[in-house]
């Protein structure tokens, strides 16, 4: 008897969890396609039989699930099992078929993403979406578009490339130009005898062969260690390539001592329309913006409760945008940052399910160690 209660209380989920997406999607769905398909999974229409279409047998993964050929566009369903993971397979326009996973965040969104790894329909059009549960089915007309059609979301690879190459270093910004990215973020420290240089951290530690901070070092001692098979990178070498690659570029302040130097020696470079100047300290932003009035300012954030504040504040001192940690960031909160005339940006998307989150809430840009990853999911 306890295995036959919950057999129907799962049942009884899966037909609720289709209830609440006919009625939130109202029979409109919107279906983004994602790139990377598999070659290996495609096969012919001519090849596509009824049996690869059958629902599966009883305790199969893939729960209740079946596909209807339609001659005249591509047909695609979703199995209903799980709230979060439906597994679909998919005949596009031309012939092609793929299995893959769907993952719809919640009942009430009327767009359904997919996994990143399957390619769901070539070219826009029209599409035939059939939602099972069980013996219950309904019916979808869907529209079939890519992400970069609904949301022009920049990439910016996070510390010149970071993860391709050493944080910061004049060999990732290099690297960044081929991943997709619009542009990379660095972060700027002063040395001791006032070079300007590019690291996170206060220390040497952790990104080299050495140990020590750098206000405590020349240049040329800083020279003599290994930061991973590389040099440490000046802002001037920095902004160099910046000028070559044609690249955007967001420049956190890591300390007060340096923003008035960084913004001249941006000026001196002519890169004024490329560069954004960014920092968790809004007193290092306003003095950015007395050196150059028209320089683009964004104030980075990592706690929710400081949104209104910084919306209100960004906008009274001349702020370009606000940067929040991409866990606070929510549709409401984007919404009320562009009201505000303010640009959105998130810090740091990293996962497919982070991107899946942040995507389509409004945001401008989104800063990320993985850019090709992230690019690619915008194709």
């Amino acid at each position: 008897m306890k295995n036959w209660g919950r057999r129907i209380a799962v049942i009884v989920c899966a037909m609720a969890v289709v209830g609440l997406l006919c009625f939130a999607l109202g029979g409109n769905l919107r279906w983004k396609t994602v790139p990377a398909a598999q070659e290996g999974n495609a096969i012919s229409r001519a090849q596509a039989d009824t049996s690869a279409f059958a629902a599966p047998q009883s305790g199969d993964a893939s729960s209740a699930a079946r596909m209807e050929m339609d001659s005249n566009r591509p047909s695609i369903i979703l199995a209903v099992g799980e709230r979060v993971s439906l597994p679909a397979k998919i005949l596009t326009r031309e012939g092609e078929l793929y299995e893959g996973e769907i993952r719809c965040e919640s009942s009430d969104s009327s767009v359904v993403d997919v996994d990143s790894e399957f390619l769901l329909g070539r070219s826009p059009g029209s599409a035939l979406v059939m939602v099972y549960a069980g013996e219950m089915a309904e019916k979808f007309e869907a529209t079939v578009v890519r992400y970069a059609d609904l949301y022009d979301v920049e990439v910016f690879a996070h510390r010149g490339l970071g993860s391709g190459a050493p944080e910061n270093s004049l060999e990732g910004i290099r690297a960044a130009v081929s991943t997709g990215a619009v542009g990379v973020e660095i972060d700027v420290r002063r040395t001791r005898d006032g070079v300007l240089v590019l690291s996170h951290d206060e220390l040497i530690n952790r990104t080299s062969d050495g140990m020590g901070r750098i206000t405590d070092m020349t240049y040329e001692q800083l020279l003599g260690f290994d930061f991973y098979g590389t040099e440490i990178c000046t802002l001037e070498q920095a902004l160099q390539a910046i000028r070559e690659t044609g690249m955007q570029i967001l420049i956190e302040f890591k300390e007060s001592s340096v923003v008035k130097d960084t913004v001249a020696m941006v000026q001196r470079y002519g890169l004024e329309e490329q560069a954004v100047y960014i920092s968790f300290d809004l007193e290092q932003l306003r003095t950015a913006l007395s050196v150059d009035p028209e320089a683009k300012t964004a104030f980075l954030y990592n706690k929710g409760s400081l949104s209104d504040w910084a919306i209100q504040v960004a906008a009274e001192n001349g702020v370009w945008a606000l940067i929040p940690k991409h866990t606070i960031l929510t549709e409401s909160l984007a919404a009320k940052i562009h009201a505000a005339g303010l640009r959105v940006g998130v810090y740091t998307v990293n996962t497919k399910a982070q991107f899946r989150k942040v995507y389509r809430m409004g945001l401008d840009w989104l800063i990320t160690d993985y850019p090709s990853e992230m690019s690619n999911m915008l194709q």
